[in-house]
């Protein structure tokens, strides 16, 4: 489970997952290497729930902040950001299917 929390200008996005014991959970920071990506604006957040993605859009109209990860075994072995501009499209929505991805410019 993905969550945000606002901290001055930007967004912090933390991720809910499974401790050691197995009723125990606790919050990764997942823009700790990139604390100023995010702006505050955040307004939707859309994880796949087939590949290890997770989208966020905000009050950027053209833009999708794009976070990719390998988790195994509950190990995160791999994750990257990624800003994706459309310079002449607005974002509206998007979501996926599966594994595919739709975005409703």
């Amino acid at each position: 489970m993905f969550f945000g929390a606002p901290t001055g200008l930007f967004c912090q996005l933390r991720e809910f997952v499974p401790g050691t014991q197995s009723e125990i959970f606790q919050d990764a920071l997942i823009t700790l290497t990139v604390p100023e990506l995010i702006p505050r604006s955040m307004r939707r957040l859309i994880a796949s729930t087939v590949d290890q993605t997770m989208l966020c859009l905000t009050d950027e109209p053209n833009t999708v902040y794009v976070y990719q990860y390998l988790r195994e075994q509950g190990q995160l072995y791999q994750a990257s950001w990624t800003k994706w501009v459309f310079p002449e499209g607005t974002v509206l929505d998007c979501g996926f299917i599966k594994e595919d991805l739709f975005l409703l410019m």
